[in-house]
C-alpha cells in the first residue's frame, strides 16, 4: 500500500495512506492539506510518494480545484507501474484505490472492467491513434465528455484482481464449510479461477470467461475471436515457470502450462511488452500466472499477446508481492493454515493500508505483514513502525503477527488455530 510520507525542517515524520486521505471528508481534508501547503511553501516540509520502497520519490504541491499532489508527466515514470497516483497529466491521488476503480458493478452482479479498447481489440480492427500508455506500459486514462480523467484498470490489476479473488474464495469455503485444505498446486485455482470467477467479470460486451483460452489447441485462439464477431481478442491466464521462457530477437517466446490439463501451450510476446511486465514486479522469479489479450497472426502460427502482464504467486497459486511473501505463504499453505489476501483496505480500521495477509482460522483474525528491507532505510523503516505500532493497537478486534525477514531468515508461526 503506498502511503505519503510528510517530513518537516525539525525531522518530524508523518504518514499517510491515499486511501485514509479519501476517507476524510471534505472539511477534514481541507483541514489536512490546508497546514501541510502553508508549511511546504514556506520551506519546511517535503513531501514523499513511497511506491518505490528503495526510493521515496519527492513529490511537489501544486494547487488544483481538486487539491491533488500531483507530478507532471517529465517525472512520472519515476514511479512505479503500479503506483495509485498515475494520470496522463503526470501522478495523483485518486478518488479510491486503483483496484477498485474502473471495475464497475453492474446491475446483473457482474463486475465491468473499464480495459482500454487497444488492449483487447484485433490490429487489424483498431485506426492508428495517438499512443494511449505511458513509456511504462501502464495505460494512460482517458477523458469523459467533460474532460475530467477517468482510471482504466492494466491487464495486470485485472489478474491480480481475479486471482485474488479466487484464492480467497477456495480459502474461505475450505475454512467456513470445514472441507479438506486445498491440494497442493495450483490445480485448484484454476479450476475456480476459470469456471467461476471470470464468469463474473466482464470487458462489457463478453464476461472474461467468454473470452478465455485456456491452453487448448492454437486454433481456439482465432475461434474465440470469430464467435465474438471480432470485437475481442481471447484473453489467457496460465502457468508459467522461470525454465518457459525464451527470448529470441524481438520476442520472448513462452512455455504455458494449463494446470487444469497439464498440457503445455506456446505463446509469443513481443520483449517490450514482456520487459514491462517484468519490470513491473521487479524483476521476481516465477512462478507466475501469465496473462493478456492474445491474437492468432495465422493459420499454424504462434499466437501472439496484444498485452501482457505477470502475477507472481506461490507454489499454491496465492498471489504475492515479494520472495519473502512466497516464503511466508508456502509455510502457512502448508501448515494448512486458512490465509487470505485483501485487495483494499477494506476494513476502515487499518487507516488505509492493506494487510499483507489475514488468518481466518484464529480467533480473533489475525493481520500478518511481512518486512523485507534493512532499517538503514529510513523511509521504509518508519512505513514499518507505523504499521506495527497501528496493526497491534487493534487488539481485540484484530490479532497481529509480523515476520522481519531481514532481521531473521527463520520465522516461527506463533499464531494458533482456533479449533473448528
Amino acid at each position: 500500500m503506498h502511503s505519503f510520507i510528510f517530513k518537516n525542517s525539525n525531522g518530524h515524520t508523518e504518514h499517510m495512506t491515499h486511501d485514509h486521505y479519501f476517507s476524510l471528508d471534505s472539511t477534514a481534508k481541507n483541514n489536512k492539506l490546508r497546514p501541510i501547503r502553508k508549511l511546504y511553501h514556506e520551506g519546511q516540509l517535503e513531501l514523499f510518494c513511497s511506491c518505490m520502497i528503495l526510493r521515496p520519490i519527492m513529490i511537489p504541491i501544486h494547487n488544483s480545484v481538486h487539491d491533488f499532489f500531483y507530478i507532471k508527466s517529465k517525472d512520472k515514470d519515476q514511479h512505479s507501474i503500479t503506483c495509485h497516483y498515475k494520470r496522463e497529466e503526470g501522478v495523483y491521488i485518486p478518488s479510491n484505490s486503483g483496484y477498485e476503480k474502473g471495475f464497475v458493478k453492474r446491475n446483473d452482479g457482474k463486475i465491468e472492467i473499464k480495459f482500454d479498447t487497444q488492449d483487447f481489440q484485433l490490429e487489424k480492427g483498431l485506426k492508428q491513434k495517438k499512443p494511449k500508455s505511458n513509456p511504462d506500459g501502464t495505460p494512460l486514462p482517458s477523458s469523459n465528455a467533460n474532460g475530467t480523467s477517468t482510471y482504466k484498470p492494466s491487464v495486470f490489476a485485472a489478474m491480480k484482481r481475479m486471482i485474488t479473488e479466487a484464492w480467497n474464495d477456495i480459502i474461505q469455503f475450505s475454512y467456513y464449510k470445514k472441507s479438506p485444505y486445498p491440494k497442493n498446486d495450483v490445480t485448484t485455482l484454476f479450476e475456480r479461477l476459470t469456471t467461476h470467477t471470470t464468469r463474473g467479470y466482464t470487458n462489457k460486451t463478453f464476461t472474461i470467461q467468454e473470452l478465455l483460452y485456456k491452453g487448448e489447441k492454437e486454433g481456439k485462439v482465432a475461434l474465440i475471436a470469430k464467435n465474438t464477431g471480432q470485437k475481442s481478442a481471447a484473453f489467457t491466464m496460465l502457468l508459467l515457470a522461470d525454465d518457459g521462457i525464451q527470448k529470441n530477437d524481438e520476442t520472448y517466446r513462452l512455455s504455458l502450462r494449463s494446470p487444469k490439463s497439464d498440457t503445455f501451450r506456446q505463446l509469443d510476446v513481443p520483449a517490450h511488452l514482456f520487459q514491462k511486465a517484468y519490470t513491473a514486479i521487479r524483476q521476481m522469479p516465477g512462478p507466475y500466472i501469465a496473462g493478456g489479450f492474445v491474437e492468432s497472426p495465422g493459420y499454424d502460427k504462434t499466437p501472439r499477446f496484444l498485452s501482457f502482464a505477470l502475477v507472481p504467486i506461490n507454489d499454491y497459486g496465492a498471489p504475492i508481492e515479494s520472495s519473502y511473501e512466497r516464503q511466508l505463504y508456502n509455510q502457512l499453505c502448508d501448515s494448512q493454515r486458512a490465509v487470505i489476501r485483501p485487495l483494499t483496505s477494506e476494513n476502515p480500521d487499518w487507516a488505509g493500508y492493506v494487510p499483507d495477509g489475514i488468518l481466518v482460522d484464529t480467533k480473533p483474525s489475525t493481520i500478518i505483514e511481512v518486512f523485507g528491507m534493512s532499517e538503514s532505510m529510513e523511509s521504509y523503516h518508519q512505513n514499518r513502525e507505523f504499521k506495527i505500532k497501528h496493526f497491534s493497537s487493534l487488539k481485540p478486534k484484530f490479532d497481529f503477527w509480523y515476520w522481519d525477514a531481514f532481521a531473521t531468515t527463520e520465522f516461527n508461526e506463533n499464531t494458533s488455530k482456533e479449533t473448528r
